[in-house]
């Protein structure tokens, strides 16, 4: 018995021990309840609205529609409003011609500033390449000229030598 006794407590010494975190999970649970109702509340106040505003919408589209329902246009007050749809219908196609040629056209300047580019690049090219076969052609005239005046160099050594030996007779 005295054994169940100490079971017992000792299960509810384990249950005392979790007390403390179950606490701090309500606390989390509850804070996060309350986070959950303020945005059904939220949500509740934007649907409210939004229904005023479609009933009210609703309304004066019922409205306009009576008002329309009202208005009876007569054979003339067709054929001038027929007559302005042709017209506008026209200039919409012309606005949307323009409106393809001005994009053909657009496409066609970037495609020449592309080529401009291309050709500028590649002349750039061409008068570097230019001037590089210049300044190289330059520097071999000036090796050949270093490599003879080398030469001229050892002849007026060998002279001098010559000449020392000369005046050493």
């Amino acid at each position: 018995m005295e054994a169940r006794i100490q079971e017992c407590q000792d299960e509810i010494e384990k249950c005392d021990e979790q007390i403390p975190a179950l606490k701090k999970n309500q606390k989390s649970f509850k804070s996060d309840l309350d986070k959950a109702n303020a945005a059904l509340e939220s949500k509740k106040s934007e649907i409210s609205t939004f229904l005023n505003r479609f009933v009210r919408d609703f309304e004066s589209f019922k409205t306009l529609q009576s008002r329309l329902s009202d208005i009876v246009l007569d054979e003339n007050d067709q054929a001038k409003l027929t007559s302005k749809m042709e017209t506008f219908s026209e200039r919409k196609n012309e606005l949307e011609r323009k409106k393809v040629q001005y994009e053909t056209e657009k496409m066609n300047v970037s495609n020449k500033e592309q080529k401009v580019r291309i050709l500028k690049d590649q002349l750039n090219k061409k008068v570097l390449q230019e001037d590089v076969a210049t300044l190289n052609g330059e520097l071999m005239e000036l090796q050949e000229k270093i490599e003879e005046l080398a030469g001229i160099e050892k002849q007026v050594g060998y002279f001098l030598v010559v000449l020392k030996k000369i005046r050493l007779l």
